[in-house]
């Protein structure tokens, strides 16, 4: 099972590696899909306060770091949850 919980942590071994600004607005963004169980662009342009370019790639470094987490959903252009909280 995926640890997710990790996630919202700016420590966590997922993102070492990464300069603390961008392990912040990771642990951020991962908070934020792991409550509202989707993510857009603009969630993290406004939280973070960056580009939407940026925006993608941290989306980008989310999904390579953390696969499994989450896919984008066309239909609602956002990206989804997949994995589920334990009860």
């Amino acid at each position: 099972m995926f640890e997710w919980q990790k996630l919202v942590n700016q420590s966590a071994s997922e993102w070492s590696g990464l300069r603390l600004p961008v392990r912040n607005r990771l642990a951020a963004a991962c908070r934020h899909l792991l409550s509202e169980k989707k993510l857009q662009l603009a969630d993290i342009m406004r939280m973070s306060e960056v580009s939407r370019p940026q925006a993608s790639l941290d989306i980008r470094l989310i999904m390579n770091r953390a696969p499994g987490l989450m896919e984008y959903d066309r239909a609602s252009k956002c990206y989804r949850l997949l994995v589920k909280k334990p009860a």
